[in-house]
C-alpha cells in the first residue's frame, strides 16, 4: 500500500490522461464504424435506382454460368449500373435470387431498381407499369 502512495501526483495524472485518451479513441472508432454499418444497412434496405433523369447509363452485360452473385454484382458495379456491389449481393441473397440468375446477355441501365435488375437476370416477370 505504501508503494502506491509513493508514485506521486504526476504519475497519477499521466495514468489518468492515458485512460482518457484510450476512452476517447474507442468512442471515435465506435462512431466511425457505426456510421459505416448504418450506411451499409441502409443500402441493403433501399432498392432505389442508382441514377435518375438524364444521367441514366444503358449497357449490355454478359453473365456466364461460372459467375456467382458476388461476381455478377461486381460486374454491375464496375459497369456503372449499381452503386454498391456488396449491398446488391446481400439484397439478392435475402430476396432468394442468388442461385436463380440465368446466364446470358442482358441490356440493363442505371435507372433500374435492384428488384428490376434481379427480375431481368432471373427471368421473373415484371408487374404492369415497370420497366
Amino acid at each position: 500500500m505504501e508503494a502506491l502512495r509513493k508514485r506521486g501526483f504526476w504519475f497519477d495524472m499521466i495514468c489518468f490522461a492515458a485512460i482518457i485518451a484510450v476512452m476517447v479513441t474507442a468512442c471515435v472508432q465506435i462512431r466511425k464504424y457505426a456510421g459505416i454499418a448504418y450506411d451499409f444497412g441502409s443500402n441493403i434496405v433501399r432498392t432505389d435506382a442508382k441514377d435518375k433523369g438524364e444521367d441514366i447509363l444503358t449497357i449490355e452485360v454478359v453473365i456466364d454460368d461460372t459467375m456467382d452473385i458476388t461476381a455478377v454484382a461486381e460486374l454491375l458495379e464496375d459497369s456503372g449500373v449499381i452503386a454498391n456491389s456488396q449491398a446488391f449481393a446481400v439484397q439478392a441473397r435475402l430476396g432468394g435470387y442468388a442461385g436463380k440468375i440465368i446466364p446470358g446477355t442482358y441490356v440493363l441501365n442505371s435507372g433500374m431498381t435492384t428488384e428490376q435488375i434481379l427480375a431481368v437476370l432471373t427471368g421473373v416477370e415484371q408487374p404492369e407499369g415497370t420497366v
